[in-house]
Order: structure tokens, then sequence, then C-alpha cells
């Protein structure tokens, strides 16, 4: 009894961990880029069941943010205000979370509550998925490996979709393994369930539909034996005929998903679903601006996707993933790995070096539940002591790495990148810079004497404003800037230039080295990783530059100022 009661106490003991680990994370950042426009675009579905505001995706994920909201806060939107400013849908979620009547941060709270529930969900499906492929210990590690994994803290913490994307493969995979096992045809409905959720969730939910057939076809070609649905109690043999039934399977399966579609997009129908479709597929070939290893692009890098999981992964998931299939004649037996963990993996991972939208690892977090379960199986093989004591200094070092980023764990990067410190030099995006910190730097200036001015240049959607920062726009590339007035400001002071990543990197200037001219300069703090302050007063040079930006990018209301001021510096001179 000893030996089950201790590994139920580690199972809830790093479920909690995993947990505290995300409340630290929901109570330190701020709104990031996207969430505003998914939690408006999910009331608007509950209220009108049209989705007016952001089609680029399917409706799931956006009501699963919105119902608490809506439950617990029902904030008021007010939607022909926005209408009447043509603006777009980023617009109206910053009035829903900073002028509806409810604190933002209350609506953060609730809007994110049911990700962080799905995370929690998938850290225990994963440690069951290893279980039951390789036995106790390698689900205790798969556990391990989860809890501890900055990724899944991160986007299990924020109103987004590319962690249910991740639970819903997980699910999948394991309902096939299931079946597998049990020939019971629920296992197939719960896949195909599961399987639904993701198109209903994300555009790029074929991909995950097709790894989940790989799934099935390549467990009839590994073993030749099949049960169909229709008929439980007859095993079909034989890898020709195994292949013909586990397509009737597969029509299963894929039919209960397409009724999970009809059902999620209600009255819109079928229709509304393809032009979202399509509207995804033009975005994908039109490419989106992006940053990776120094360079920007809209068209994107075959390299971009090793390159970022090889930096934004912690090692010992790379490596033990690795030796599992290095060693796979030793240890808990490979085979039935092969169908349901190793080839959909391949499939996703091929997929992403085609990805033309190269703007963070998230794309590919539905990957890092199947390369944790894979890397599980090193629990299971014959190690030596030295090779036992190399693990245990490996679990030592996940988690004090994952702990130590905490609670920016968006910003992760692994030892091979340096650190979370030195990530700006190789990836942006929701990799490092979502807007996050804004609340962070709040709270650094609050800690000191009030600037006399502060020019923030920051990349993101919320409105600083909101979180207590007193700015003045810098040139700014964000493409949906929160309106700004002007406020009084104290006759004395530092002057402070505050620079999200995404600018520093110009991914969305048409002149990438638009900041390049801070390099020189030394920052004088950098919040959460993502934003660089800079201390400018009664520096000529910094001045002159914010002159030339102002006059090519605006605001032009502060050109005037700007000018103005370097007149001051330079002692009355042109």
């Amino acid at each position: 009894m000893t030996r089950p009661r201790a590994g139920s106490a580690a199972v809830v003991l790093l479920l909690a961990v995993f947990v505290a680990q995300c409340l630290a994370f929901v109570r330190a950042n701020a709104q990031t880029y996207d969430e505003g426009v998914t939690l408006a675009a999910g009331l608007r579905l509950i209220e009108t069941g049209v989705d007016d505001v952001n089609l680029e995706h399917p409706p799931l994920a956006k009501v699963i943010v919105a119902l608490p909201v809506k439950l617990f806060a029902s904030p008021k939107l007010d939607v022909p205000a926005w209408a009447k400013r043509q603006e777009s849908g980023f617009g109206l979620g910053r009035d829903l979370l900073y002028a509806s009547g409810v604190p933002h941060e209350r609506l953060l709270w609730l809007g994110r509550a049911p990700m962080l529930l799905l995370a929690t969900a998938l850290v225990g499906l994963i440690g069951l998925f290893a279980w039951r492929l390789w036995g106790p210990r390698a689900g205790l590690l798969a556990l391990v490996l989860a809890a501890f994994e900055p990724n899944l803290v991160a986007h299990g913490s924020l109103m987004g979709l590319d962690l249910p994307m991740a639970f819903w493969l997980t699910t999948a995979l394991f309902a096939v393994h299931e079946h597998v096992l049990s020939a019971r045809v629920l296992w197939l409905v719960v896949a195909g369930l599961a399987a639904g959720c993701a198109l209903a969730t994300k555009h790029s939910g074929p991909l995950l539909v097709a790894a989940v057939v790989v799934a099935l076809f390549a467990e009839a070609l590994r073993s030749g034996k099949v049960t169909p649905w229709w008929d439980s109690a007859t095993a079909v043999t034989g890898r020709f005929r195994a292949l013909v039934s586990e397509a009737g399977n597969v029509l299963l399966l894929v039919g209960v998903a397409l009724v999970v579609i009809r059902v999620a997009v209600g009255r819109s129908g079928y229709e509304a679903y393809l032009a979202g479709m399509r509207a995804q597929l033009a975005h994908q070939a039109h490419g989106h601006p992006a940053f990776f290893l120094g360079e920007v692009s809209r068209t994107g890098w075959v390299s971009y996707f090793p390159v970022a999981l090889a930096l934004k992964l912690p090692p010992l998931t790379l490596v033990a993933a690795a030796l599992s299939l290095v060693f796979a004649r030793f240890g808990a037996r490979f085979g039935s790995g092969i169908p349901v963990v190793l080839a959909p993996a391949l499939v996703l991972c091929g997929s992403l070096l085609f990805a033309r939208i190269n703007i963070g690892v998230r794309y590919a977090l539905p990957l890092v539940p199947l390369l944790i379960v894979l890397g599980s199986r090193v629990a299971t093989l014959p190690l030596s002591r030295w090779a036992s004591v190399a693990l245990g200094l490996g679990l030592v070092h996940h988690a004090i790495a994952a702990l130590r980023v905490a609670p920016h764990d968006l910003a992760f990067f692994s030892d091979l990148a340096g650190g979370p410190a030195r990530g700006h030099r190789y990836l942006a995006d929701s990799n490092l810079d979502w807007g996050q910190d804004v609340g962070g730097l709040a709270r650094w200036l609050g800690e000191r004497e009030p600037p006399r001015r502060t020019y923030l240049a920051y990349f993101g959607s919320a409105d600083p404003r909101a979180y207590g920062v007193r700015y003045r726009p810098a040139p700014n590339s964000c493409p949906h800037p929160a309106p700004w007035r002007r406020e009084p400001e104290p006759p004395n002071g530092r002057e402070l230039l505050a620079v999200s990543a995404m600018n520093l990197q110009g991914v969305f200037f048409d002149d990438p080295k638009a900041y390049a001219w801070l390099g020189a300069r030394q920052p004088v703090a950098v919040i959460g990783y993502s934003i660089s302050v800079y201390d400018i007063t009664d520096d000529l040079g910094a001045h002159r530059e914010l002159e030339r930006m102002y006059e090519r990018w605006g605001p032009g209301e502060l050109l005037a100022e700007q000018r103005a001021r370097v007149r001051e510096l330079a002692g009355g001179a042109p």
C-alpha cells in the first residue's frame, strides 16, 4: 500500500506545483496581444450566436474563455461605438477589458481560469498516457517533465488557442491507444470528439485530425490486426485487411468530428467554417512579419521551428526523447508507441517545416506532450548507476530552470540559448514579447521617483494607462496601439525610453533597424525580459533620433514637441 500512496501523493504534489506556477503567471502578467479580441469574440458568440469580431478562428476556445466571464462578471460591450470607429476586433477587446465597468484584472482571471483547468488536465493526461504506454516509472517521469514545462505554464495561463489544441490532440491519441487495447467503440467516439474539438478551435485542426488518422493506420500496419467498430467481437488479421478495416474506424472518427464542428458553428453552418479556413490559408500564403536569428521576414524559414524547439524547450525533454529512439530495443516495449506517439509527431514535425507564419513556438505546442511521453520511456531503460545519477541531476536542473524563470514563463529560453536574457537575439513575438510586461513596467516605475517623461514604444494591445503607466507614445510599430491623451507631467525628473523587444527588433517597421541606435546604450532595466528601459535624460543624441523617427513614423502631433526638446538641449541651435 505504501508505494501506491506515495505515487498518488507525488501526482497530487506535481499537479499542485504546476497550478502554483500558473497562478503566479496570471498574477504577474498583463493582457497579452490576442486575449482581448479572443474574449470579446467569445462574448459576442454567447450573446448573439454570431462571431463578428474575430473570424480568423473557429468558435470553441473563444466560447470556453468567455463563459465564466459571462456568468460571473457580465461586462457590457458597446458594439455600436466600436463599429462606428471602424476598428478591428482588437479595439473592441480593449474596450471590453478597460472600459466595460468590470476591472480588467477580474476579467483576465475569469477568462484565463478555463485554460488553467485544461492545462492541468493536460499535464495529468500526459502522465497517464506515459503510464499506460510504458509503466508507472515512465508516467511519473512524464509528469515531472510536464509539470515543470514553462511553455505549458505560459500558454496554459492565457486566453489562447494553442494549449487547447495540445489537449485535444493528446486526448485523441490517448483514446486511440485505449481503443487498440480494449477494442471498445466508445474510445473511437472519444477520439472523434477530441478531433472535432480541435477542428472547432483552430483552422489548423485538420492537421491534427490527420495526425490521429495516421496513428490509426500506423497501428494497423504495425500489428496487422484491427477490431472494427461494427463488429467488436471479431478481430481482422492480415495487414491489407487490417488497413481496409481501419478505414471504417477512421470514417466513424471523422464523422463524429464533423458533427462536433456542426454543433460548434451553430446556425452559421459549414460554409462559415470553410470561409474561415480559406481566409486562414490566404493568411498563410501572404505570410506574417517575423524575427529569426537577427533577420526579419514575412515568408518564413524552413529551419524556424526546429531551431525554435531546440531553444524554447527544456533540454531534458529533447534529450530524453532522442535517447528513447536511440535505445528503442531496450526498456519497455516500443512497438505500441510507434503509431500513437511517433507517427503523429512526425506528421506535425513535417508540417511545421513548411509553415510560413513563424511567430511562436506555440504553433508547435501540440507536439510538446508527444515529446514528453516519448522521452518518459527513458525511465524504463536499464540505466547504470552513473546514468541514473545523470537523469536525476537533469531533473533537478529541469525543475530549477522552470522555477527560476517564473513568473515570466512566456520568455523561457533554455541554457542552449543562454537563458531568457539572451532570447531576444534569436526569436520574438509570442516566444518572448507578447505585451505581457506592461504591468511590470508600471510596478518598476512606481517603485522610483516619478520621471518627468516616459517615452513608450509598446508592442501590445493592452492600455498601458490602465496599469498605471503615464507615457508619451514613442514611434511605435504596434498594429493596434492603445488610444493616448496628454496628461500633466512633473516639471523635473528623468526622461526614460521604454521599448518592447519586438520594436527593438524592428519586426513591423519598414526599417528593421529603426531602434538600432539604442544598441550602443545600456538599458537601466529590462522588465520581464521583454521591455528595455533607457535613461535618455538630457541625451541630445537620443532626442535627435526620436525626432527623426517621429518625422518618419509619427505620431505627428508629438513631432513639434520633440523638435522643441532638441533645440532646448542644443542650446537653441537648429
